[in-house]
């Protein structure tokens, strides 16, 4: 195996890709769907909950897989 790639971030990059293309493609309808209706239902509310609260969720593990680590164990960097 060659030493020079990151089989897990890359199967991470992969997947945010994929996850983001998921967003692109289905925000218009979204927007038709649910953000131009004059009415905030239950559905409403868990729709966007269920939307957006796997959106937020990902950033911090996409900051930790993305961004470069200071020196140091992870112990020592959090406490």
């Amino acid at each position: 195996m060659y030493s020079g790639i990151n089989i897990a971030a890359s199967f991470n990059v992969a997947a945010y890709v994929l996850f983001m293309y998921d967003y692109a493609l289905t925000f218009g309808r979204e927007v038709d769907l649910f953000w131009c209706q004059p009415r905030r239902t239950w559905a409403f509310a868990l729709f966007i909950a269920n939307r957006y609260i796997g959106l937020f969720g990902r950033i911090p593990a996409f900051l930790e897989n993305f961004l470069p680590h200071s020196g140091g164990s992870r112990s020592a960097r959090w406490g």
